[in-house]
């Protein structure tokens, strides 16, 4: 993680100098730019600073002369993804991120404005050595900046998934894949995306089966289906909600190389299977890759 982390910082610093959810604009013009930072109670004079923007995904990096460094990934409309400490130049400097889940419940981040070619921002929580155990050893951090923001254009236009969650839209900030076998349900393949909320959403799908079509499921259904989870905070984990119902429609399939790009619009309905807490998902719509 950390290597992955300096590369992105130095690739992004070679290039930087010092819908109706999104943000207002009311900036009128460009303001000046800035990086504040605190580190564990130190000021950090941060000596380079910029950031870069891709659709809806915002990354803010931002250095010291020593090598202690911070990036920052979020959404325009305000969704945080990664915090990460670490330093470029010493290896002695361990890497830190904020914790994985509920991600908004563990780390104040506030999205002032994306415009004008600049972000501004807020933020200040703790940065853990294991970014899944609130336990672990942990830095605090607190800053404020506005960075100038170069545009980049996608890698997969258009990638991504969103919803409206209880009535509450809802952004990815993150996606993986996974695929195995047990459960009771045999072999699986998920696409999984996360917020910064308690809310995750999975795409059960069976590559070899997968079609342009209509499909509907219910709480009996093992593919092509939407699997909603649930960040629990009492017991420290995500719990796998019951998908009563809904409707999971594939509008595009094509290949990308070794990549099978799908693009599509779901609903779902998911219950606690002890509180019997009721989930509403409407207006989903995704465009996501696998290789399965």
């Amino acid at each position: 993680m950390k290597s992955a982390l300096v590369v992105l910082f130095i690739s992004l610093m070679a290039s930087c100098s010092s819908d109706d959810s999104s943000p207002v604009n009311e900036n009128p013009g460009p303001e000046g730019t800035y990086f504040n930072y605190k580190l564990d109670g130190e000021t950090i004079p941060m000596t380079i600073y910029g950031g870069y923007i891709s659709e809806d995904g915002v990354n803010v990096s931002a250095g010291a002369a020593d090598g202690r460094s911070i990036q920052i990934t979020f959404t325009t409309y305000g969704n945080l993804g990664d915090v990460a400490s670490f330093s470029t130049s010493d290896p002695q400097f361990g890497s830190k991120m904020n914790f994985q889940s509920f991600t908004k419940n563990y780390f104040n981040f506030e999205l002032i404005s994306v415009a004008n070619g600049q972000a501004k921002v807020n933020f200040s929580g703790k940065l853990y050595e294991d970014s899944s155990d609130l336990e672990s050893e942990f830095s605090v951090v607190e800053g404020s900046f506005v960075v100038n923001l170069q545009e980049v254009p996608p890698v997969l236009p258009g990638a991504g998934l969103s919803a409206t969650v209880n009535g509450n839209p809802w952004h990815e900030v993150g996606t993986s894949q996974s695929s195995g076998s047990g459960g009771g349900n045999g072999t699986y393949w998920s696409l999984n995306f996360n917020s910064d909320d308690e809310y995750g959403i999975n795409l059960y799908i069976n590559p070899n089966t997968l079609e342009v079509g209509n499909y509907t499921f219910n709480a009996a259904s093992t593919v092509n289906k939407v699997e909603v989870l649930k960040y629990n905070i009492a017991l420290g984990y995500e719990e796998e909600l019951v998908s009563t119902g809904g409707t999971f429609n594939i509008t595009s399939k094509t290949m990308m190389g070794q990549y099978t790009v799908i693009e599509g619009t779901f609903t779902a309905t998911a219950t606690h299977p002890e509180t019997n807490e009721v989930v509403t998902i409407t207006n989903g719509a995704f465009k996501t890759a696998y290789d399965f």
